[in-house]
């Protein structure tokens, strides 16, 4: 009994360390003017940082639980696959209004998802107003190892490994802090080393879109 015990022990406290040491992730958004849209999102991680959550068959009801949440939301594919010592998660969604994004940060959503993963979706807010809508999203990894980010920062094993968050715009931003742009500002880019998501800081991210939204949009924003 001692050694199963001990073996889940380690597994929780190091979880964090394996997770977020090593990670790779990629996330792009497609958006249209009526606020519908679609995401692909492609993580890699060590598979043993998902001990504790299963098999990835358990793991893809974990995700799929947590997306079917949103009545705004439509999924094509969620994809877990373990390989060569790494776990591969593909998700692929549509969303057909702004609503999707509120309504999966809401906290009794993301209490559907294991600790580890509400600190990669971090928390967002989406804020429409009649010329203009803000979006906003802020992750932070460091939150989840407090003691021991500074040493993951300067650690080699997050070297060669980033986060990246894409979205292709209708039309150009009103402000973006964005790392980079492409297309006329119509594809805005952020890149992190995994050096940088493990700062205190964190990530953050910051759109404004331009407008206008019709009053009937702005109602169903904001309903419960």
């Amino acid at each position: 009994m001692a050694g199963p015990f001990w073996q889940r022990a380690l597994a929780a406290c190091m979880l964090p360390w394996l997770l977020f040491s090593c990670i790779d992730g990629h996330e792009e958004i497609q958006l249209h003017r009526d606020g519908s849209g679609s995401a692909h999102i492609r993580y890699s991680l060590p598979a043993a940082a998902t001990f504790t959550h299963g098999s990835p068959k358990r793991i893809e009801a974990t995700i799929r639980n947590y997306l079917e949440s949103s009545h705004d939301t439509s999924i094509r594919r969620i994809e877990v696959i373990e390989s060569n010592g790494r776990l591969l998660i593909t998700t692929d969604v549509d969303f057909h209004s702004h609503l999707a994004f509120n309504q999966l940060a809401s906290a009794e959503n993301l209490n559907r998802l294991p600790p580890a993963a509400r600190q990669l979706v971090g928390e967002s807010t989406l804020l429409p107003s009649f010329r203009q809508l803000e979006f906003q999203r802020s992750i932070s990894l460091a939150n989840s190892i407090p003691r021991m980010a500074g040493a993951a920062a300067s650690s080699t094993a997050t070297r060669g490994h980033k986060l990246t968050y894409i979205v292709h715009l209708p039309d150009q931003p009103i402000l973006s802090n964005a790392t980079k742009s492409e297309n006329n500002g119509l594809t805005q880019i952020w890149e992190f080393t995994l050096d940088q998501a493990l700062t205190a800081q964190g990530i953050q991210i910051n759109l404004i879109l331009p407008g206008p939204l019709t009053p009937w949009k702005i109602i169903r924003f904001a309903a419960p």
